[in-house]
């Protein structure tokens, strides 16, 4: 199922359409007019179905999401960033490999993902916060432990990315949210689940701090929308 709310008024969700089949840990990004998913998993044992699907919808109507194209690799929850232009797939794995690449589509049209660069380690959970012209995915799982880690890289170019900073402990399954200035991460697991928020001012580096803590106890695969994040001009 896809559901929406409309971000100024309160209520429940209405519903929007279907995606093209029954997926999870399927992080999106978008614009001001597409919304875009990327990889996800499959029903099954948990680990065991990793897909390299791109969906997409036109915000503006409701209906079904369409095939966009493919990631290079089948992935699970990668971080994403996006710009105006751009949307960008961070790290990311499936049941024999972690990936520390980072794929880009164009949002604006159809395709399979291309190379964008490389992280400085393979990971998977992790989460990212994006600017117009940053991305910013922060920490994850190594394979061998969760990391503390920080990078970001400039969306409009291609390379690899560099060090932002460090998170206050290693982290995954998080939620992030984020407007043009600020990027928060919710939740998640440090390694006990957690209700704790921290924030980065995006357009700088340096460690992350305290912004607060969500009302429920312990959270994570927590999910955020704002309605000025990197992918709106």
């Amino acid at each position: 199922n896809i559901e929406f709310v409309t971000i100024t008024t309160q209520g429940n969700s209405i519903d929007f359409g279907d995606m093209l089949d029954a997926i999870s840990f399927n992080p999106g990004g978008g614009n001001q007019t597409r919304g875009i998913w990327m990889g996800g998993e499959a029903p099954g044992a948990p680990g065991s179905a990793a897909v390299n699907t791109i969906q997409f919808v036109t915000i503006a109507t409701v209906g079904n999401a369409q095939d966009f194209g493919d990631l290079r690799a089948t992935a699970n929850i990668p971080a994403i960033g996006a710009s105006p232009t751009r949307i960008l797939a961070m790290g990311g794995g499936n049941p024999s490999s972690f990936f520390a690449y980072i794929d880009f589509v164009e949002i604006a049209t159809t395709g399979n993902a291309q190379d964008f660069g490389d992280m400085s380690t393979a990971r998977n959970q992790n989460t990212g916060v994006s600017s117009n012209t940053r991305a910013v995915a922060m920490g994850g799982n190594s394979g061998s432990g969760l990391v503390n880690v920080m990078e970001f890289v400039t969306i409009a170019t291609l390379g690899d990315a560099t060090d932002f900073g460090d998170l206050s402990s290693g982290t995954e399954h998080t939620g992030s949210v984020n407007n043009a200035t600020r990027g928060v991460q919710t939740g998640g697991r440090f390694p006990a689940y957690v209700n704790t928020m921290e924030f980065i001012t995006i357009a700088t580096t340096g460690n992350s701090l305290d912004f607060g803590d969500i009302p429920k106890a312990s959270l994570a695969y927590v999910a955020g929308a704002s309605d000025s994040h990197g992918g709106l001009s």
